[in-house]
């Protein structure tokens, strides 16, 4: 079952296949949207976070990117390079950066006006997960993703 309302897209129990389709319309649509643009252009839009709007919850997290040590994806492009290569490519290995995520949860039995509360990022994301009712993800594309 899929949902979509303006840039939000709802998922309920997706099957690997529906998911790669739905990504593929996604970027589908995103392409059509944007297609007279320059990359600089569409970026900067990507970027801009409009606020909170509605009375929701907002919780932001970082997930931070792993040590050398801990991930081999910087070794496999390496490699990659090197055995693809005629040995004299220059290149820099690119760097992971951490990633932010943003969590949001309806915020029930407040007005669309009242301020959201300055409580702790981890206070917020245990009030969404404390008005959870249903097994439904949403999953918000914003920031470049694609």
């Amino acid at each position: 079952m899929i949902h979509t309302i303006a840039s939000i897209v709802v998922i309920a129990s997706l099957n690997s296949n529906e998911i790669t389709a739905l990504v593929e319309k996604v970027r589908s649509a995103l392409s059509r949207i944007y297609q007279d643009l320059p990359l600089s252009a569409i970026r900067e839009r990507s970027l801009r976070q409009p606020g909170t709007k509605d009375p929701l919850w907002v919780s932001h997290a970082t997930f931070l990117a792993p040590g050398p040590e801990e991930s081999d994806i910087c070794y496999l492009v390496d490699s990659a390079i090197r055995l693809l290569g005629r040995g004299d490519e220059q290149y820099t290995i690119p760097t992971i950066p951490d990633v932010t995520v943003e969590w949001t949860g309806p915020r029930p039995d407040v007005s669309s006006v009242d301020v959201l509360h300055t409580n702790t990022e981890e206070e917020k994301f245990k009030d969404i997960n404390g008005h959870v009712k249903n097994k439904i993800t949403i999953v918000y594309v914003f920031g470049g993703s694609f």
